[in-house]
């Protein structure tokens, strides 16, 4: 999956235009999360996003090593 294909099935686009649009402050919708810690919004948003990123370059990384199948 490229990063284009995996934007694209996580709506990333369509969630960032959102936020954009949106003027309240993420940061007071807060959560209490299954580990007992509160979170905002924001904060929820940057995790979530941030582990996505996270292994989309773990993927690229791995497809780029000269022993990973062309085909």
């Amino acid at each position: 999956m490229t990063t284009r294909n995996a934007r694209k099935h996580l709506k990333c686009d369509k969630i960032i235009k959102g936020i954009e649009a949106n003027e309240g402050d993420f940061r007071a919708f807060i959560r209490l999360g299954k580990d007992g810690w509160h979170r905002n919004l924001a904060q929820m948003y940057i995790i979530q996003y941030g582990h996505v990123d996270r292994h989309l370059r773990q993927i690229r990384k791995i497809k780029a090593d000269a022993k990973f199948p062309k085909k």
